[in-house]
C-alpha cells in the first residue's frame, strides 16, 4: 500500500500552531497553512503537532487567540484554506501565494484522479456501525460487508469496518472477506477475553478492554482489533464508547490518516486509553471526598461498603488496564506486520499513557487503604476515649457507694452513729474525695 509521509524536517523544523476555534475545539495548524485539524483535546493536538514538525516541540506555538479552520469547497475533495488569527496571519503571509498555488494544482490533480466524496450511506446492517472506503485519506464510498474484499485488493485503499456486538453471522462473513483466522473470529465472538495482542500470518489480532462509569460502578467492555494489508476491523462488545468521534478526527486530518491502517489502530487504542480518565477523576474525587470526612469521624456501614466497592472496581480496572501495557510495547518495538518504524514513537505515547494510568489507579487504592486504616483507628480512638469517660465516672460513683455499703450495715456497736457531728463528716469525706477525683481525672484528659 502507498504510504505518505509527512514533509522532511531535515533543514529547519516547521512551526505548528494549536488553540481553540468559537467553538471550544482544538485546532492545529501548519504555519503556511498545508495542513491541520480538529481535535477533542489539546493533548491530541499536540500530538498531531510533534508528529507532523518531527518531534520539536519547540517549533510548537499555542495562540491564545481563536484559530478558524474552515472548508470553502465542500463540493471538493481539495481546496482547503484555513483562516489564521492575526498572529499567525502575520507569519504566514510571506508563502501566502504560492501555498494558495500549490493546493490549486493538488486539487487539479485530486479532483482529476478521485472519486467524489460519499454523501449517502449504505442501508445498515445488524451489528455494522460503518464500513468506509479510504485513499489516501478521504473516505471514497460506504460499502457492504460482501463488497470489502474487492476494495481491500484495490492499491492504496483501506477498508475500515466498525462492529458492534455482532452476530456469529456477520463475523463469518467478515472472516471471509479478510481471510481471517478461526480462532480470532472465536475469541471476537466470546467477549470476557483477556488483552493481548496475537498475530496470524501477516495479520494481527488486538484485544483491549474499556471502561466507562454506570451509576456509581465502572461497567467494562471489550474492542477486538482486526488488522491486515488494506483493512482494519474494530469490534465492541459491552460498555464501550462509540468510536465515531475517532473516525471523524481521522477523516478531518487525511494527511493521517492516509498514513494506512497501522495510524487507525493508533487512533484507536489512544481514544480508548483516553476515555479512562474521565473514570479515574469522577473516582478521584469520591475519594478525596471520603479521605477528608474519614478525618472527621468514623466511618459508618454504607461508606466502609462504598469503599470496598471501589478498590474493588479499581483492582479490575487495573487488571483491564495492566496487560495492555505489553501490547503497546509489542506494537513499539517487536516488527508486527502492518506497523511502521515511524509509527512506533506514537505507540510509545501509548504506553506511557497506559502506565500513568496505572500508576493512578495504584495510588487510589492506597488512599483508599489509608482511608480504611484511619477510619479504624479514628474509631478505636473514639471507642478509648469513651471507656476513659466510663472508667472515671465509675470510680467517682464507687467512693460514695463503698461508704454508703459500710455505714448500711446492721451492726449494733458502729462508734460514728452515735456521733453528733458523724452524718456531716460522712457527707463531707465523699465530696471531697469524689471532687479530687474528678479533677485529676479532668486534668489527664478523661473528662
Amino acid at each position: 500500500m502507498k504510504l505518505v509521509e509527512p514533509p522532511s524536517c531535515s533543514t529547519a523544523p516547521v512551526i505548528v500552531f494549536i488553540g481553540r476555534n468559537r467553538r471550544g475545539q482544538w485546532v492545529a495548524l501548519q504555519q503556511n497553512g498545508l495542513y491541520g485539524g480538529l481535535f477533542v483535546n489539546r493533548t491530541q493536538a499536540v500530538k498531531y503537532a510533534l508528529f507532523e514538525n518531527g518531534h520539536h516541540p519547540e517549533a510548537i506555538i499555542e495562540l491564545s487567540r481563536e484559530i478558524e479552520l474552515e472548508r470553502p469547497y465542500p463540493d471538493r475533495l481539495a481546496g482547503w484554506t484555513f483562516h489564521l488569527t492575526p498572529l499567525a496571519r502575520v507569519l504566514a503571509s510571506l508563502k501566502e501565494k504560492r501555498a494558495i498555488t500549490q493546493r490549486s494544482m493538488e486539487e487539479a490533480m485530486n479532483l482529476a484522479s478521485s472519486p467524489s466524496p460519499v454523501t449517502e450511506a449504505v442501508p445498515s446492517e445488524s451489528g455494522v456501525v460503518a464500513a468506509g472506503v479510504y485513499v489516501e485519506g478521504r473516505r471514497v464510498a460506504n460499502i457492504a460487508i460482501d463488497e470489502a474484499s474487492s476494495w481491500r485488493s484495490k492499491p492504496d485503499h483501506v477498508v475500515w469496518i466498525g462492529l458492534h456486538e455482532p452476530d456469529i453471522a456477520v463475523l463469518r462473513r467478515v472472516q471471509r472477506q479478510f481471510e481471517l483466522h478461526d480462532l480470532a473470529i472465536e475469541d471476537a465472538d466470546h467477549a470476557h477475553q483477556r488483552p493481548k495482542i496475537e498475530q496470524y500470518g501477516d495479520a494481527l489480532f488486538i484485544v483491549a478492554r474499556t471502561a466507562q462509569l454506570d451509576g456509581d460502578s465502572i461497567a467494562f467492555g471489550e474492542t477486538h482489533l482486526f488488522v491486515g494489508e488494506g483493512y482494519i476491523v474494530s469490534v465492541r462488545h459491552g460498555a464501550s464508547t462509540s468510536y465515531k468521534p475517532v473516525r471523524e478526527r481521522c477523516e478531518s486530518c487525511p494527511r493521517a490518516l492516509a498514513r494506512g491502517e497501522d495510524y487507525i489502530l493508533y487512533a484507536i487504542l489512544d481514544f480508548i486509553v483516553d476515555n479512562y480518565s474521565p473514570v479515574l477523576e469522577t473516582i478521584q474525587e469520591e475519594v478525596e471526598a471520603m479521605e477528608a470526612q474519614v478525618l472527621a469521624s468514623a466511618m459508618t456501614q454504607a461508606q466502609i461498603e462504598r469503599l470496598y466497592l471501589l478498590r474493588r472496581d479499581l483492582l479490575r480496572l487495573r487488571n483491564a488496564v495492566g496487560p495492555l501495557v505489553e501490547v503497546c510495547r509489542r506494537l513499539e518495538h517487536d516488527n508486527l506486520p502492518m506497523v511502521r518504524s515511524t509509527m512506533q514513537p506514537l505507540f510509545r505515547d501509548v504506553t506511557d499513557h497506559v502506565r500513568t494510568v496505572q500508576e493512578q489507579i495504584d495510588s487510589l487504592r492506597e488512599v483508599l487503604a489509608f482511608a480504611f486504616e484511619a477510619s479504624l483507628l479514628v474509631g478505636q480512638a473514639q471507642e478509648t476515649a469513651v471507656s476513659k469517660k466510663l472508667a472515671s465516672w465509675l470510680a467517682i460513683i464507687a467512693v460514695p457507694t463503698a461508704i454508703a455499703g459500710i455505714y448500711g450495715m446492721n451492726f449494733k456497736h458502729m462508734p460514728e452513729l452515735e456521733w453528733q457531728y458523724g452524718y456531716f463528716g460522712v457527707i463531707s469525706t465523699i465530696l471531697l474525695v469524689c471532687t479530687g477525683l474528678f479533677w485529676r481525672f479532668r486534668r489527664v484528659g478523661w473528662l
